[in-house]
């Protein structure tokens, strides 16, 4: 059994208040493999500044291993984003899962 979010809002809404760990996993994977790019470093690099491997790097941007919190600070370092950036992304993953 996987496990969910749920949205309160939606409880109101009347909108399917529940969204997949996996359909957010694969969000936020995507979301941090974007910043990486972007900054044009490889999985390879940021595994090392991580002090993960490089499989652990790519299952988190495909979606297929959830982060914790420790791991999804560290990562954030690991790219400079800052309180703002981390902020968006908290934004954009909250209007994921509505």
């Amino acid at each position: 059994m996987s496990s969910f979010f749920v949205n309160p809002n939606s409880l109101i809404s009347g909108i399917h208040p529940f969204v997949s760990q996996e359909t957010f996993d694969g969000e936020l994977g995507r979301t941090l493999a974007e910043y990486r790019r972007d900054l044009r470093i490889s999985q390879d690099y940021l595994s090392s500044i991580l002090r993960r491997d490089q499989t652990f790097v790519s299952k988190m941007e495909n979606g297929k291993r959830a982060i914790t919190l420790f791991d999804f600070l560290r990562w954030g370092k690991a790219l400079n984003l800052g309180h703002s950036e981390m902020m968006e992304l908290f934004s954009k993953l909250e209007s994921h899962v509505e």
